[in-house]
């Protein structure tokens, strides 16, 4: 009975492991997350390596930062660490829409604010206002790019804005989806280039522009791929609000990584083939001991108490016909 409960356990582990694995997050732009609201296909067409804010230091001089949709304000420790990034020579992409990227730009000291209002564009726009289509002017090539839910950049821009809403799109204040007297109407800046130092910044004014279900749109990819680059993509980690799923597959695949990568492994493997031998050694003893147990129909005696006025003999031979 013991080894059941224990093989039982065994197995649960061995299942939530699996689960963990193959199950994926479901997170705002994960990497990890197949879904419309992930960034599996951005991260695997860039190349996008997940790094740290403490990892920054090591990354080479032509490194390309996607920050993107941060939920968590930046401490200016890891502000410092993305400073130090571009004063190297790198390239930092910031996407936020009304998120916490001010934070980064405050502490980086430039003048420029994501706004906050929702930007809404009744005409240049995909399937609702809120989708608006913005041109983008990147090394001399013009792209229509989709947006999602996003808003604009607020600030003495000038020649450093890269990116454009129409003439008919507006900041719908209270959200209500028209275009109210008092709410202000395009064209807006929705994404700026800095020079930073031997670095460049970029703000753009959309987290959700390269998210699964956004990437195929418009220009999407091809700004993706203008972005990122021919040198390293790195996208940061850990400025999301995780769900608690998320947390826990982290944390156990961290863990197994971890052990996989020690001199642990070898006793963890001798221990699950002991362990699979064991349970192998056990279902085949329990179901060798059903075979031998007789079956209701062998057991003439049985048969007889639940039918008494069955014939004997005739049961006899009728068993004795079987087994042959």
């Amino acid at each position: 009975m013991k080894e059941y409960i224990f093989l039982g356990l065994l197995l649960s582990v061995l299942i939530i492991i699996f689960i963990a694995y193959e199950v994926p997050s479901k997170d705002d732009f994960s990497p990890e997350n197949p879904l419309f609201n992930g960034l599996s296909q951005a991260s695997m067409l860039a190349g996008m390596v997940q790094e740290n804010v403490g990892s920054l230091s090591s990354a080479p001089p032509n490194s390309t930062l996607f920050i993107i949709g941060p939920d968590k304000s930046f401490s200016n420790i890891d502000a410092n660490e993305v400073k130090s990034f571009l004063k190297a020579g790198g390239t930092v992409i910031l996407m936020d829409d009304f998120g916490t990227g001010n934070s980064l730009l405050e502490a980086l000291d430039l003048n420029v604010r994501f706004d906050g209002r929702l930007l809404m564009d009744p005409l240049f726009m995909y399937r609702n206002p809120a989708l608006p289509i913005v041109k983008f002017s990147m090394n001399g090539s013009a792209l229509n790019v989709y947006f999602n839910y996003a808003t604009v950049l607020d600030g003495n821009l000038g020649n450093r804005c890269i990116g454009y809403s129409s003439a008919f799109s507006f900041l719908d204040s209270n959200e209500n989806g028209v275009k109210d007297q008092d709410e202000p109407f395009g064209p807006f800046c929705v994404a700026a280039s800095f020079d930073y130092s031997l670095g460049r910044l970029i703000v753009i004014s959309d987290s959700s522009v390269f998210i699964n279900s956004m990437l195929d749109k418009g220009m999407n990819e091809k700004l993706l791929s203008m972005l990122s680059g021919n040198g390293k993509a790195i996208l940061l980690v850990g400025y999301w609000n995780q769900s608690e799923y998320t947390f826990i597959r982290n944390s156990l695949m961290s863990s197994l990584y971890a052990l996989l990568n020690t001199w642990l492994l070898y006793p963890f493997v001798i221990v699950l083939t002991i362990l699979g031998a064991t349970f192998g050694k056990i279902a085949y003893i329990s179901l060798a001991k059903r075979g031998k147990g007789k079956a209701p129909q062998d057991n003439i005696q049985e048969i007889l108490k639940r039918h008494p006025d069955w014939d004997e003999e005739a049961l006899i031979r009728l068993r004795e016909e079987m087994r042959q």
